[in-house]
């Protein structure tokens, strides 16, 4: 197909979806992620979108978890085995595991004064829809669960979608580095291809963030965003005005 061809389509499916979710949704605001391997986001700018890079992280797993394992600095490794020596274990659950991460991720946001942006019956709902190609990873200490992830398995891949909250209550060492590790051999024992940390690699640096210690590479996709003028003054003064406020005054320590 030529290049001509294939931007007629794109943008012809485009304008369809534009018309649906002004004539049956009328939504104000619209914010659409696009596919790692879609790279042209062009038509989302033609159609008045405010298109952004996003970035996620990805780990080739071919060489293997012996690999993988020798490629993590020495006291990551450590750690990992004092977690495993502590008791601390990670397991696969459902929908009940599911809804307890959700609502670690509630509390943990409320910590920070933000919130959580996916509805909990959305996620119930693609859960019921792909239960075969949602998988949830919880981790445990005393019995309890500590943390987990909402993955989504798609074309050979594990994608690291939602979840990972830190502990309300420090465990030392860090159940989370533990399960994105068993995550990673999850996959190598099943064949998968990569594993796919997803927003991981943002705009603001993250030094220390576990899943860059494995080399992975750098996938880049887009967002578009469009959204009413009236709805667009109160998100800047969400951003620039409210949110940096509620950060000083939890920072001072006022009530």
């Amino acid at each position: 197909m030529q290049q001509s061809r294939r931007e007629h389509i794109y943008c012809s499916f485009l304008e369809g979806i534009n018309d649906y979710i002004k004539r049956n949704l009328h939504a104000q605001y619209v914010q659409v992620f696009l596919p790692p391997k879609l790279c042209d986001p062009r038509p989302f700018t033609w159609s008045g979108y405010t298109v952004k890079p996003e970035y996620n992280y990805v780990t080739d797993l071919s060489p293997g978890a012996d690999y993988l394992i020798q490629s993590l600095p020495k006291k990551k490794r450590q750690d990992i085995s004092r977690a495993y020596k502590r008791g601390i274990t990670v397991e696969m659950g459902g929908k009940e595991e599911l809804e307890v991460i959700y609502n670690l991720m509630v509390d943990r946001y409320r910590e920070q004064g933000r919130s959580v942006l996916v509805p909990k019956e959305y996620l119930f709902e693609i859960y019921d829809a792909y239960c075969d190609q949602i998988k949830i990873f919880v981790t445990k200490y005393e019995g309890e669960i500590a943390t987990g992830l909402i993955d989504v398995l798609y074309n050979n891949s594990l994608y690291s979608w939602i979840g990972n909250p830190k502990p309300l209550t420090e465990i030392s060492p860090s159940p989370n580095d533990l399960l994105l590790w068993e995550e990673i051999q999850y996959c190598c024992e099943h064949g998968f291809t990569s594993y796919v940390t997803m927003g991981a690699a943002g705009n603001e640096r993250l030094h220390t963030y576990y899943s860059s210690k494995f080399n992975p590479d750098l996938d880049i996709r887009f967002s578009a965003k469009k959204c009413s003028s009236i709805i667009g003054c109160f998100e800047s003064a969400y951003a620039n005005a409210y949110k940096p406020a509620k950060s000083y005054i939890k920072k001072s320590g006022f009530p």
